[in-house]
């Protein structure tokens, strides 16, 4: 199932620093990456932009309902390059791949470096802060 979003919106780093690595507060082993694309965009409303197509993988024995998580887009230097939302409404079977397609913008991020950068020189997490299994319980990795 492909899923278009627009988000005009990046998330905001910490002091210029990116966590992305270490998921804190957060789980990096619920999805994974399996592929991504980027293509250069012209949004309408100025900014940067590109559209991304992300696969993920659901490496959790259960089925997810809804989610909240962050993908990172950083290159191989540690340099952010875009922040985007998993969509929350995500309906994710254990163990299937689940894709979200889109067109992007950032205003403050550097998207744009995105359908340039070579796939072996972006690293892309994702850290899911909390999530919504098929049964109706929530898990939390945030501490909250």
């Amino acid at each position: 199932m492909i899923r278009s979003l627009t988000l005009a919106l990046p998330i905001a780093l910490i002091a210029g620093t990116v966590f992305a690595r270490d998921c804190r507060e957060s789980s990096g082993d619920v999805l994974v990456v399996k592929s991504w694309n980027a293509e250069a965009h012209n949004p309408q409303f100025g900014g940067e932009g590109a559209k991304i197509t992300i696969v993920m993988e659901n490496k959790t024995p259960s089925a997810i309902r809804m989610i909240d998580a962050t993908i990172f887009f950083d290159d191989i230097l540690g340099r952010s390059l875009v922040n985007l939302g998993v969509d929350e409404d995500a309906s994710i079977a254990a163990g299937a791949e689940f894709t979200q397609s889109g067109s992007y913008q950032s205003y403050g991020g550097d998207i744009a470096r995105l359908p340039q950068i070579k796939t072996e020189d972006a690293v892309v997490t994702i850290c899911v802060t909390a999530l919504v299994n098929e049964d109706g319980s929530v898990q939390r990795f945030d501490d909250k």
